[in-house]
């Protein structure tokens, strides 16, 4: 590669393509990482324009910026991402749909899917797509009430509505824990910026979560667990944004929106709908 690399002229972008990840925080697992990561960073010599792509990890889609700490040279960090899968969580995984195909969905909550890559110049662009879902199905919102409890859409993948509308009290949306939106952002990272409007107000910005098992596969794989649908057991996702619900809303139906914005500018947005009851 290095050779190769020689006739390359440095201002061209190099998109590398591996099965196995450069790096993955999801695993420290040596079998998941690539062994002699230094050796490969040097060969490509802190070159300005560079992208890489990898698979093997069927349970978590992971966006990495490689830097200093892994010995990369470059003036800007280094993405490597590791890829949703067309076989998520494995073909035998999760409940059947109406075509008798199962969900697959991977453990880290993202919907098996496939991605176009986009190349102009020395940009790129990555848009990832659901398999068998809407190309705007791009993110899961559900809800943590005061409890603790998750709740968590119905649907091939979370797609669809609460098998029980999610409703809330006055008093629970002004306790000290709050309400809070959960939204797993499919094959989100560090450089998405995640927001969330109620009933049209501004904007604010979500808090992205230390990895998490997303609610959503925990209650899946809970429910239907020791059955033929049961999908993969959760792990800890990457891609899960938090927000708070105000405190001052009013009884009444309300509407929550999610507006993800990533690197390259590409905007994905989804609704969601709660009750706050009258007080007794």
């Amino acid at each position: 590669m290095k050779r190769d690399l020689a006739h390359v002229p440095a201002d061209k972008l190099v998109i590398l393509a591996t099965h196995i990840p450069l790096k993955t925080d999801a695993t420290s697992s040596p079998g998941v990482n690539t062994a002699n990561l230094d050796k490969l960073l040097a060969a490509l010599g802190g070159r300005e324009h560079m992208f890489s792509v990898a698979g093997h990890d069927t349970s978590n889609s992971w966006q990495m910026f490689l830097g200093k700490e892994e010995g990369w040279t470059g003036a800007k960090p280094f993405h490597h991402q590791v890829l949703a899968e067309v076989r998520g969580g494995g073909w035998t995984k999760g409940p059947k749909d109406e075509r008798g195909v199962r969900a697959a969905d991977m453990a880290d909550g993202t919907p098996n899917g496939y991605y176009r890559l986009s190349v102009q110049g020395d940009r790129y662009r990555t848009q990832y797509k659901p398999a068998s879902l809407p190309a705007d199905f791009l993110m899961r919102i559900g809800y943590r009430d005061t409890a603790g409890r998750h709740h968590v859409p119905e649907g091939r993948s979370g797609s669809g509505d609460f098998a029980t509308p999610v409703s809330v009290t006055p008093k629970d949306l002004r306790s000290g824990s709050g309400v809070h939106v959960e939204t797993n952002v499919f094959d989100g990272g560090s450089k998405h910026k995640v927001q969330m409007s109620v009933d049209g107000r501004r904007f604010t910005r979500m808090s992205h979560s230390a990895p998490v098992n997303d609610p959503y596969v925990v209650a899946l794989h809970g429910r239907l667990k020791g059955t033929p649908d049961a999908p993969a057991a959760p792990e800890a996702s990457s891609h899960i944004w938090t927000a708070p619900l105000p405190a001052n809303l009013r009884p009444g139906r309300h509407t929550v929106t999610v507006r993800s914005t990533d690197q390259h500018g590409q905007v994905a947005q989804r609704t969601s709908t709660f009750t706050v009851t009258h007080p007794n």
